[in-house]
């Protein structure tokens, strides 16, 4: 048994694609997820796939994508020598979005959050980040 696929076939097939694509944006680090217009893309090299996911696994991600945002800027600042002050907001914005999130979806480190996001890039650096800064917290109140 074999089939072949005509020339019509796959001019469909090559316009699906580009549908389901846009040009990457600048702004959006390559391997990584973005909402643009409130839907779920994901860039590789030069162009954003749009992902198809449930509803779920788009909250999900959402919420993934704001921790990521508080992890950078934490980052960004301490490493930038920031103050107290600003430190300790920074802080508190990356617990409060964590809080919000396990609240609803368990830790970042739970298997359905892990595959939800494990095709971003940015995922092994702040899980491992969260992970340290976690346990330097707990040690802290303790």
């Amino acid at each position: 048994m074999s089939a072949q696929m005509s020339v019509f076939d796959n001019v469909l097939e090559d316009e699906e694609i580009l549908e389901e694509s846009i040009p990457a944006d600048p702004d959006v680090k390559n391997f990584t997820y973005a909402l643009l217009d409130g839907k779920l893309y994901y860039r590789k090299d030069s162009r954003m796939y749009l992902q198809k996911v449930g509803d779920k696994q788009f909250e999900r991600i959402k919420g993934m994508m704001e921790i990521r945002q508080a992890t950078r800027k934490l980052i960004q600042i301490q490493s930038e020598g920031c103050g107290e002050e600003e430190l300790k907001q920074a802080q508190e914005a990356l617990n409060t979005v964590y809080d919000k999130y396990v609240e609803k979806y368990d830790s970042i480190h739970a298997s359905a959050n892990a595959r939800a996001f494990r095709e971003d890039g940015d995922y092994p650096l702040f899980s491992e980040w969260w992970r340290i800064y976690y346990r330097m917290s707990y040690a802290k109140r303790y």
